[in-house]
């Protein structure tokens, strides 16, 4: 399907997409730099070398600031997106060539308001988006929206959407995870206008199939198990492979047919809502994939995020986490940007760099333990003496780990990680609290066994 081409740091530098093959640039600091999406024929790219854009099917250049995100993107169909941010790292505005200037409020717990002068949000229960109004039932789900009326199960899963003359229907397996949506017409008896039944491979969707329209199975990275690389589809005996192009994060931003054709092309707000789609042909290309675990469902307009559904229009889940306070205080809130954190199942943001020393500076920028003056060393790696364990004032730490396969993958365990905890009351586990995974050779880690490692 595809081929890869690594550099010395094991970090992708080439992949082919059909007919197009995909380089990849990263700076000194290892954070990704620039992609190109160029045909088979056009002239041998040199590793480290960024090709010009002429002839690029697809191209981007990423610019970092200081602190580590995104500044700036570059891009060569949709032109130049400028990214700002508060100091705690929300995302505060976007402005570009071919978007409207977007500004971005929050309360003190993280809610994206409508404009500055709103009041706190109480419980953390948005009344509203711009003019849609929200209702909630006693348990914090949503019941409300637009002319939407939301019904849920007793295991906080959504079963049914009446909007209009229609309601859909959605029925999930023992593990919580979907598996078919179908939609009626209220007054037209029980034939489904649609329907879709969904394949999953673990937690990740592998094959959808709509009626009478035929089947898609999803193909991933092997290193960002939630960045789409190609998809299949087939009926009947026809087959199609179609190759994804994505971003920093892994949300896709454009689609090729195997003839290195663009089929497709979103314009992604700031958190995850596709304002237009496009295609050089002009016909319709079904891309229901968005960020990074998310799947647009047309009826309603939230994206299946697969424990929770995520409201894009207010950058929110519309149930509260189903782990508690484990995914943080903010019981509906997805990340504080999206260009930098993924919550690929709906419980707790994930992040990923491209090495050690990139994730090893971000968790101490995530945990606030910026000045050394203020950090005291916890633990070691008993076999080198390596320092695994840093602790900082009032509760907060970061720690060098190891996969344990034996704990919970959805938070990033089954991979090499930094686990950071910032400031915070301890009986709630301090403020916020992650795993950053990375690629390349596993750092010196704590030790599986309490006691052995400390200081």
């Amino acid at each position: 399907m595809s081929e890869y081409e690594r550099d010395s740091l094991h970090r992708q530098i080439m992949r082919t997409q059909g007919q197009l093959a995909t380089y990849s640039g990263y700076d000194d600091d290892g954070l990704l730099s620039w992609q190109r999406s160029l045909a088979s024929g056009s002239a041998p790219v040199l590793p480290g070398q960024r090709p010009a854009r002429q002839g690029c099917v697809t191209s981007r250049d990423y610019y970092w600031n200081n602190h580590g995100e995104v500044g700036t993107i570059d891009d060569g169909l949709r032109g130049s997106v400028v990214y700002s941010y508060d100091r705690s790292g929300y995302l505060t505005g976007r402005s570009g060539q071919m978007y409207d200037h977007d500004r971005y409020y929050y309360d003190k717990a993280g809610n994206l308001l409508d404009n500055e002068g709103q009041g706190a949000v109480m419980n953390n229960r948005l009344p509203g988006c711009g003019r849609d109004r929200y209702g909630y039932n006693e348990w914090g789900e949503l019941t409300t929206r637009r002319d939407q009326q939301l019904e849920w199960n007793a295991q906080g899963q959504l079963t049914r959407v009446i909007s209009g003359n229609t309601e859909t229907h959605y029925g999930y397996d023992a593990l919580g995870r979907r598996i078919r949506k179908a939609t009626y017409g209220r007054h037209t008896g029980h034939t489904a206008r649609s329907r879709t039944d969904f394949v999953w491979e673990g937690f990740r969707l592998l094959q959808e199939n709509v009626q009478q329209q035929g089947w898609r199975t999803y193909l991933y990275d092997a290193e960002q198990p939630y960045t789409p690389v190609a998809s299949v589809t087939g009926k009947g005996e026809s087959r199609q492979v179609w190759y994804y192009h994505t971003d920093v994060t892994g949300t896709p931003q454009e689609v090729t047919a195997a003839d290195g054709t663009l089929v497709w092309a979103g314009y992604i707000r700031g958190f995850g809502e596709n304002a237009a789609d496009i295609s050089n042909s002009g016909a319709y290309f079904h891309q229901p994939l968005r960020l990074p675990g998310q799947y647009f469902d047309d009826e309603t307009g939230l994206h299946y995020n697969l424990f929770r559904y995520y409201a894009p229009e207010c950058g929110r889940f519309v149930s509260q986490d189903p782990i508690g306070l484990k995914g943080g205080l903010n019981l509906y809130a997805y990340a504080p940007n999206p260009i930098r954190w993924i919550d690929p199942l709906g419980l707790a943001i994930l992040e990923h760099q491209s090495n050690f020393d990139a994730a090893r500076r971000t968790g101490f920028e995530n945990a606030g333990m910026t000045n050394p003056e203020d950090v005291t060393f916890s633990k070691v790696d008993p076999k080198t003496g390596t320092v695994v364990e840093f602790k900082g004032p009032n509760g907060a730490k970061v720690a060098y780990d190891a996969p344990h396969a034996d704990m919970d993958v959805t938070a990033g365990h089954d991979k090499p990680h930094v686990g950071w905890q910032s400031a915070g009351k301890r009986g709630s586990g301090g403020a916020n609290r992650g795993n950053i995974t990375y690629d390349g050779p596993q750092h010196p880690h704590r030790s599986d066994s309490k006691g052995d490692d400390k200081c």
